[in-house]
């Protein structure tokens, strides 16, 4: 169990430390030519009709090209809005998305977790 956490842990610096080269104005070219030789590559690719993809790698990062360029790139960002030391904490969560303008969004989601008792996801 430990040797499969460390690997994917292992894995998620790999793909962190390459999305951070990754700069908008890349083609799609070099973008692979960066991730490739590293093992990375992106789990989902969302078209956008007449020019977009959305290349999301896992859950929390993506890059947008439009017209074979990456013109955006973002990851999942999480912050604490309320907190009562050992009591509860509040978290809102904004989960990775790249789409072009106008495309349909995800909710943004809030962690509520309570030590001891378990905690609830609500989306916004």
């Amino acid at each position: 169990m430990r040797v499969a956490l460390f690997a994917v842990a292992l894995l998620a610096a790999g793909c962190s430390h390459v999305f951070t080269k990754i700069q908008p104005g890349m083609t799609s070219a070099e973008v692979r030519a960066l991730t490739e030789p590293e093992g990375v590559g992106p789990s989902e690719v969302v078209t956008y009709p007449p020019n977009a993809q959305a290349w999301y790698y896992g859950e929390d990062r993506c890059i947008l090209l439009v017209d074979d360029r990456v013109v955006q790139k973002n990851v999942t960002r999480e912050q604490t809005v309320a907190s009562v030391p050992g009591l509860a904490h509040v978290k809102q969560t904004s989960k990775a998305l790249c789409a072009p303008p106008g495309a349909e969004q995800p909710d943004d989601r809030t962690n509520i977790y309570v030590p001891g008792v378990g905690g609830v996801e609500l989306q916004n």
